[in-house]
C-alpha cells in the first residue's frame, strides 16, 4: 500500500507544496529516501526510525520515501512529521488524511520540535484552500495568526494520533495589541528637544531621518526609543513581519505583542546581509525591518556599495532577489534612521572647537554619502552634546513622561488624519498630491526659493512632504509658510557643507 501525506518547503519567500509518498514491505531492513533532499532531509532517516521505535509503533522492514516534485530541492527538517505519517498510513497503522498539511522536526524520542516558516506556509495553505494544518506545539501562536484554517498543535507522534482522532483543533482568541510596558521611550532622554521634535515629525509622516552629532551625544539612544512614537502593529502587519522572521527561524514574540521591528546591523554587514540573498534566498535586514525601523549607526563607515544598495528598497518598498536558485520578492517598507559624526573625529562645528580634521578630510568623509541616498532622507538633524548638569529629580521625570505621552498622542492623531485623508503616509505623496494643500503664502515662498535656485524639483517634494506632516501635527488643513520654514530647518547636512566650504 502506498501511504501519502502533504507538506511544503520554503524557497526564499516562495512556498512549494510537497507530496510525501511512502512504500513499505517485508524483507531485509533498508530505508531509501529520494526526491532531491539536502543533508538535513537525508538525515531524517535515522531520526524517523528511532522516533517510531521510541513511540512503540511498528517499524516496517523496508521503507521507500519519495518527495514530489522530484526536481525541486528540499531543505530543512520540517518534512519529517509528514514522512512519519506517510509511513504509518502505508503500514496501515493510521488512517489516511485528506486536505491536511503537516510540519515538524522529530527528536530521537518521537517529540515534535518547532520549525521555521510556519506563518508563511500557513498563509499560503489558506490561499490554496487547505482545510487544516498540523504544526509543532511551539509554533501554534504563529499558525493561529492566520485565519481561515484549522490548526492542530502536537507535541509528539502519539499526541498527533490522539489530537487528530479527537479533533482537538486550537481555538483562536482575539488578540489585543498593546504597547509593551518594557519599551523604551524618550522620557529617559534629557535635552535634545529639537531632535525629539524631528523624530516626532518622522514618526508621524513616515519620513527617513539622519542624525548628525559628536560621539556620546545620544544619537543611538534616541533612535532606539523612536519605536515608542509609532502606532503598534495591527494583525495584518504582525502576520506579514512574522512570515519574514519565521522563514529564517527568528523569534516572533515581540511582533505578536504589537512591537514594531527595530534592526540595527553593524557597519561591517555585507550587501547580501543588508538586502538579502545567498544560496537559500534569505531575507536581509531591510526586510526584517519591514513595518518597523532600520537603524544604521555610523552610516559613512558602511561600504559604499552596501549603502547604495538601499536606493531601490527606499523607493519601491520591496526587494527582488535573483540568484541561480530562483527569484523571490520580499517586502521592505521600513523607516530609515541613520546616524553619523560631522567629521572623522566627531568634533567639527561652525566654531571648530577641538576639531583636528583638515578641510579635505571632512570633505572626503561627507562624500562617502552619495546625493541619491541623501535625497531619499527627508530630515537631517544636528544633535548637540548635553551637559551633565541636568538634574534628574522625580518632578522632572514626571514632566518628561507627560510630555512624551502628549507627543505620542499627537503622532497617532496625525497618522490617523493622513490615512483617512489619503490612505497613505505623507512620505509617499508626490508633488501633484501635495500642491493642493499649499495656501497662497506657502506657494509664494516655494516660488521664491525655486527662482533663486535654492531648491531642486526633488528637494521641493521632500520639503513639502515634511511641511505637510508638520501641518498635520499642528492640526492645520493647509501648508503655511511657517510649516515650510520649520521643514527647511531640518537640513543640517547642507549647513555643515557650507561650514566646510567656508574654512
Amino acid at each position: 500500500m502506498i501511504g501519502q501525506s502533504l507538506s511544503a518547503v520554503l524557497l526564499g519567500a516562495e512556498v512549494i507544496p510537497i507530496a510525501v509518498e511512502a512504500y513499505t514491505s517485508l524483507g531485509k531492513p533498508k530505508f531509501h529516501l529520494i526526491g532531491l533532499g539536502d543533508v538535513a532531509v537525508r538525515e531524517a532517516r535515522e531520526r524517523i526510525l528511532s522516533a517510531l521505535q521510541s513511540e512503540h509503533f511498528r517499524v516496517p522492514d523496508q521503507i521507500l520515501l519519495n518527495l514530489a516534485p522530484a526536481d525541486v530541492k528540499k531543505s530543512g527538517s520540517a518534512l519529517e512529521l509528514a514522512m512519519v505519517w506517510a509511513i504509518l498510513v502505508s503500514n496501515e497503522q493510521v488512517e489516511p488524511l485528506e486536505d491536511t498539511w503537516m510540519f515538524g522536526e522529530l527528536s530521537l524520542e518521537g517529540e515534535v520540535k518547532p520549525v521555521r516558516g510556519i506563518a508563511a506556509i500557513t498563509s499560503y495553505a489558506v490561499s490554496k484552500g487547505v482545510r487544516r494544518i498540523v504544526v509543532p506545539h511551539e509554533n501554534r501562536e504563529e499558525a493561529l495568526l492566520v485565519e481561515g484554517i484549522e490548526v492542530f498543535a502536537v507535541r509528539s507522534i502519539s499526541d498527533l494520533c490522539s489530537v487528530l482522532k479527537e479533533g482537538r483543533a486550537e481555538v483562536r482568541q482575539e488578540r489585543r495589541v498593546a504597547r509593551s510596558r518594557h519599551q523604551k521611550d524618550f522620557s529617559d532622554v534629557y535635552g535634545q528637544e529639537s531632535v525629539k521634535r524631528a523624530l516626532e515629525i518622522a514618526a508621524a509622516g513616515g519620513h527617513n531621518i539622519l542624525l548628525i552629532g559628536p560621539p556620546g551625544c545620544g544619537k543611538s539612544m534616541l533612535a532606539e526609543r523612536f519605536g515608542s512614537l509609532l502606532p503598534p502593529l495591527d494583525r495584518v502587519e504582525a502576520l506579514e513581519i512574522a512570515r519574514i522572521a519565521s522563514s529564517i527561524g527568528e523569534p516572533i514574540t515581540q511582533y505578536l505583542s504589537g512591537e514594531r521591528p527595530f534592526r540595527s546591523p553593524h557597519h561591517v554587514i555585507s550587501e547580501a546581509g543588508l538586502i538579502g540573498g545567498g544560496a537559500d534566498l534569505r531575507p536581509g535586514e531591510v526586510s526584517l525591518a519591514h513595518s518597523g525601523v532600520l537603524f544604521l549607526d555610523e552610516l559613512p563607515e558602511f561600504r559604499r556599495s552596501t549603502i547604495e544598495s538601499l536606493r531601490a528598497p527606499l523607493e519601491s518598498r520591496q526587494v527582488t532577489i535573483t540568484r541561480v536558485a530562483g527569484t523571490t520578492v520580499y517586502p521592505a517598507a521600513f523607516q530609515l534612521i541613520a546616524a553619523m559624526n560631522p567629521c572623522p573625529c566627531g568634533k567639527f562645528s561652525k566654531e571648530r572647537h577641538g576639531c583636528l580634521c583638515s578641510r579635505s578630510e571632512v570633505s572626503r568623509y561627507l562624500k562617502k554619502l552619495s546625493q541619491p541616498i541623501l535625497e531619499r532622507i527627508d530630515l537631517h538633524v544636528e544633535a548637540s552634546p548635553v551637559a551633565l548638569g541636568s538634574q534628574r529629580n522625580s518632578s522632572n521625570q514626571i514632566d518628561l513622561r507627560k510630555s512624551e505621552s502628549i507627543r505620542r498622542k499627537r503622532v497617532l492623531r496625525a497618522v490617523e488624519s493622513q490615512l483617512s485623508r489619503q490612505s497613505k503616509r505623507n512620505a509617499s505623496l508626490n508633488f501633484d498630491e501635495l500642491q493642493p494643500f499649499l495656501n497662497s503664502r506657502a506657494e509664494h515662498f516655494i516660488e521664491l526659493l525655486t527662482q533663486k535656485n535654492l531648491l531642486s524639483a526633488r528637494s521641493t517634494v521632500r520639503l513639502l512632504r515634511t511641511a505637510r506632516t508638520i501641518a498635520d501635527l499642528n492640526g492645520s488643513q493647509k501648508i503655511d509658510e511657517e510649516h515650510l520654514h520649520e521643514a527647511r530647518s531640518y537640513r543640517a547636512l547642507d549647513r555643515i557643507w557650507e561650514h566646510v566650504q567656508g574654512y
